[in-house]
This record gives structure tokens, C-alpha cells and sequence, in this order.
């Protein structure tokens, strides 16, 4: 492999990241390239989903919400420290693989159903680990960073999430302006 650049780190030591040896700056664009697709996809159907629920709910779509994000945010609280200890037992790839893929599993319901309550039974309970990405992306940029570079590499993943924010709610709701206009 070859020896390291000064500003590299040699992640040997670290049992979550053991064997992996990669450019640091390489794996923050790697890892700001999934936090931007992976909220431009959950961010993408936040503009329909509020008229989807009031159909649904009717009257009661803010406390079928608050129970929901109520639940998630309480069930978050409890299992993140269970994650991290995952990704430091595990190594972060996969519990970030599979903390991605449960984070969104809300939405890829959404695209197969119309049922609001298996929306917001997966939204409060599966989706409890939305906050497990950053954990572990920050995590891994702990674990390959020199400290000098590490705040640099944590803006880049939050420039990346707010880029996807702003594009996905902007898309999101001009998609769900054309479907208005085509029904």
C-alpha cells in the first residue's frame, strides 16, 4: 500500500474501521455523497406526505404525527447507544448500511402503499434510527481524520445534508405541483 502521507492516519488501531486504508479526503466525499443521497431521498416525499396524511387522518393527522415522532425520537434516545456500540463491535460499514437502509424504510413503504398508518408505524418505531448515520459517519471521520482536518470534514457532510435538504424539498414539492396540475 505504500507508506502514509503526514496528514493520513493509519486506522489499524481501530477496531472499527481495521484494514481499511483510504485517502482521508476520498472517504468524506464518499461519505458526503451518501448523506446527500440518502436525505435528498428521505427529504424528496416530505411535500406530499402532509396532504397524503390530512387525507387520511382527517382531523386527527397532528396527533397521529405527534404520536409517531413522539415514539421515534424516544425509541432514538434508547437504541443509538446500542448502535454505537454495533459499530464499534461490527465496524462501521454495516451497521451504517443497515442504520441507512432502516432510516428509510419509511419512505420505500411509501412508494409501494397509500396506507398512512404502516407509514407512521414504520415512521415511529423502524425509523428510530435516523439520527444512527450521523453517529457514524462522524464517527468514521474521527476514526480517519488528523484532528487539524476534522472540522473541515464534518462541514462538508453538513454542507452536503443541507444541499440535499433544500434541493429534495425544492424537487419534492415541484413534483407534487405537476401531479396537483395533472389530476
Amino acid at each position: 500500500m505504500g507508506r502514509l502521507h503526514e496528514d493520513q492516519v493509519s486506522v489499524d488501531d481501530v477496531p472499527a474501521v481495521r484494514g481499511h486504508q483510504m485517502d482521508p479526503d476520498r472517504l468524506v466525499a464518499i461519505l458526503a455523497f451518501i448523506t446527500f443521497f440518502t436525505y435528498f431521498g428521505h427529504y424528496l416525499n416530505k411535500p406530499v406526505v402532509p396532504e397524503m396524511l390530512n387525507d387520511f387522518f382527517g382531523d386527527h393527522v397532528f396527533l397521529a404525527t405527534a404520536v409517531a415522532m413522539g415514539s421515534q425520537n424516544l425509541l432514538a434516545f434508547f437504541l443509538l447507544p446500542g448502535i454505537g456500540a454495533a459499530s464499534e463491535a461490527f465496524g462501521r460499514k454495516p451497521v451504517l448500511l443497515v442504520s441507512l437502509l432502516a432510516s428509510q424504510c419509511p419512505e420505500y413503504i411509501l412508494a409501494f402503499t397509500s396506507d398512512m398508518y404502516v407509514y407512521l408505524i414504520l415512521e415511529g418505531t423502524v425509523a428510530a434510527t435516523h439520527m444512527a448515520p450521523w453517529a457514524i459517519i462522524y464517527s468514521y471521520v474521527a476514526d480517519t481524520q488528523i484532528p487539524e482536518k476534522r472540522t473541515t470534514a464534518a462541514s462538508y457532510i453538513i454542507a452536503s445534508f443541507a444541499f440535499a435538504v433544500t434541493t429534495a424539498s425544492v424537487a419534492g414539492g415541484l413534483i407534487a405541483e405537476a401531479i396537483t396540475m395533472t389530476t
